[in-house]
């Protein structure tokens, strides 16, 4: 179920809509709206707001907002239709709280400034408005479904199951009073278990079989206490270990060397 801030009705932009968190989004200018009411203490009041090419919802202007449009765009409003102008996400304090608000920046970007791209939920429905924005350059981001994929990692080929996951695994089979032989014969008559090779060391195993054993054996009762489970691990990944060579054998060949000088 969708959470319960997703039905609220929106009536401007929020500092959460910009695509740009940290930086200045370019806006195009598409005109200025005027709303005139009454409070619920039946108060007069009126809220200005400006309309941005693409946006579905505009951006509500104070005092402060509109000194700054007048500073960089003239003291007429007409004269802002199709102008560029920057929104930025900014701290501020009021009364002693500080709030993240939207700031219109107090410079103007250049003519060849590209306007954000508008979030595919947050792009006007009016199909007269679309056309508008698309003669200012403005252009709606795909859904987040048709974005495309991001390729995976490649898989580990032939990664190692390892010594200490092995002993780790024998140990826990010990102390469920099974066997590796067990393991083997289970997982070749059960169906989608991983296929075990009965000639292969269990260090050798391909790791991919460590998420499936484990879930198989994890459920299985513990009726066997080992004793000295760590000198028994350790015993365990040494039998497994490359053993040094006898004295008197290449290590690399294993050919038996003549060590007599005559």
């Amino acid at each position: 179920m969708p959470a319960w801030t997703s039905f609220k009705k929106k009536y401007a932009l929020d500092v959460g809509d910009l695509p740009v968190q940290h930086g200045p989004n370019v806006v195009v200018v598409e005109g200025v709206e005027t709303e005139e009411g009454t409070d619920m203490m039946g108060l007069p009041f009126t809220r200005h707001s400006l309309v941005l090419a693409g946006w579905q919802h505009p951006l509500r202007l104070n005092n402060a907002a509109l000194d700054v449009l007048q500073g960089m765009l003239g003291p007429n409003s007409e004269d802002a239709v199709g102008r560029k102008i920057a929104i930025i996400a900014m701290a501020q304090s009021s009364y002693g709280k500080t709030e993240m608000r939207l700031v219109i920046h107090p410079y103007a970007p250049g003519p060849d400034a590209a306007p954000v791209r508008v979030p595919s939920h947050l792009f006007t429905k009016s199909q007269h408005r679309q056309h508008v924005a698309q003669s200012y350059g403005v252009q709606m981001a795909p859904p987040p479904s048709a974005l495309p994929h991001r390729a995976a990692p490649p898989a580990l080929q032939n990664a190692r199951l390892g010594e200490e996951s092995a002993a780790e695994l024998l140990l826990r089979l010990q102390e469920r009073n099974r066997t590796w032989g067990w393991l083997v014969e289970h997982c070749g008559k059960n169906e989608g278990a991983p296929k075990i090779a009965p000639d292969v060391l269990p260090p050798d195993l391909d790791a991919s079989v460590k998420g499936p054993v484990w879930s198989l054996i994890k459920n299985l009762p513990v009726t066997v206490a080992i004793e000295d489970r760590d000198g028994a691990k350790a015993r365990l990944i040494a039998s497994w270990l490359p053993k040094a060579p006898p004295a008197g054998v290449d290590p690399r060949t294993g050919e038996v060397l003549d060590d007599i000088p005559f």
